[in-house]
């Protein structure tokens, strides 16, 4: 079991150069008390990477919707299939009935 004068055996000397003891100092600020410390950046890295996957999610919706309005553009009759189904619109002479 480590007693009290087993640590201060291996902490003293790191604390007795000037330098080594900066460097420690440094370290534990730059970890926890700086404006981006380390849970800050674990944060934000898990932001980018969900941001990222809605990214991909989004072109993919636009590829599909780019898609499909070409197709609408290129084809009048699925131009008029949109039309009916999406916005409910007929032509003069019919009747339509929505069930649901």
């Amino acid at each position: 079991m480590l007693t009290r004068s087993d640590i201060l055996e291996v902490v003293k000397p790191l604390f007795q150069n000037r330098i080594t003891f900066g460097v420690i100092i440094f370290v534990i600020w730059m970890a926890f008390f700086d404006e981006d410390n380390v849970f800050v950046r674990i944060n934000l890295s898990r932001k980018v990477s969900e941001l990222q996957e809605e990214t991909a999610q989004l072109q993919s919706t636009i590829e599909r919707d780019r898609r499909k309005m070409e197709e609408l553009s290129s084809d009048r009759s699925q131009l008029e299939k949109f039309a009916r189904e999406e916005y409910f619109m007929k032509k003069n002479d019919e009747v339509i009935f929505i069930v649901k």
